[in-house]
């Protein structure tokens, strides 16, 4: 079960992206700290078998600022739901600032105490959400963002050399493919099998070379 505590450690910490501090030169700033460095810079994410980045309309990076937003939203409800199930009332809203949202995620894992295994379970899955979204943001890049692989000339991406199947994923920042068919195992036995995508010394075609030395 996963565990609530937990998963209001690993929100609280990804939060902090957001409010570490940086020195810029920009005549703005004229070289004050800041700590929005996060929400105002575009992110440059690479894409499978895209040749352009769509322009946002959005001033800033629009994609860590709904993260954000998101994980305040979040928190806000659960810690509702939770005391309106201990107590019979929601309580008062919190207010916008990120205290306030830290202090949601801090009245959260008190409440956990006083819910049932599967109302604590529900809340940390939800949480874990938004801490993913967070950490998958490119700029941050904690945590693997798992795309399919785009198709060969053939019209077919890939297949797993262990299971046979279109199962190979790729972490887009990284480079990493992994099979996410459930229980696949490459031969020395190690799961999920694990490979980086390389080019070949041969005659510089793609390849993946796998974690127990198989070239595909």
């Amino acid at each position: 079960m996963r565990d609530l505590t937990a998963a209001c450690a690993e929100l609280r910490d990804q939060l902090s992206v957001y409010t570490t501090n940086d020195i810029t030169t920009d005549r703005a700033d004229a070289g004050l700290l800041t700590n929005g460095w996060l929400t105002v810079d575009r992110d440059q994410e690479p894409g499978v078998g895209s040749r352009a980045i769509p322009e946002s309309k959005t001033p800033g990076n629009t994609q860590a600022i709904n993260a954000l937003m998101d994980a305040h939203q979040m928190v806000r409800r659960i810690e509702a739901s939770l005391r309106l199930s201990i107590t019979g009332k929601p309580g008062r809203m919190r207010g916008g600032s990120d205290s306030s949202t830290l202090a949601a995620i801090t009245a959260i894992e008190k409440l956990g105490e006083a819910v049932s295994p599967h109302a604590r379970q529900t809340a940390a899955r939800l949480i874990d959400k938004a801490t993913t979204k967070i950490g998958q943001l490119p700029a941050v890049d904690e945590i693997p963002k798992w795309e399919k692989i785009r198709p060969g000339p053939g019209g077919m991406p890939p297949q797993c050399p262990n299971c046979n199947t279109y199962s190979l994923r790729v972490a887009l920042q990284s480079g990493v493919v992994v099979c996410v068919f459930p229980n696949c195992s490459d031969m020395d036995g190690r799961r999920p099998p694990q490979a980086r995508m390389d080019l070949s010394k041969i005659d510089g075609r793609p390849v993946l070379v796998w974690r127990d030395g198989l070239v595909q």
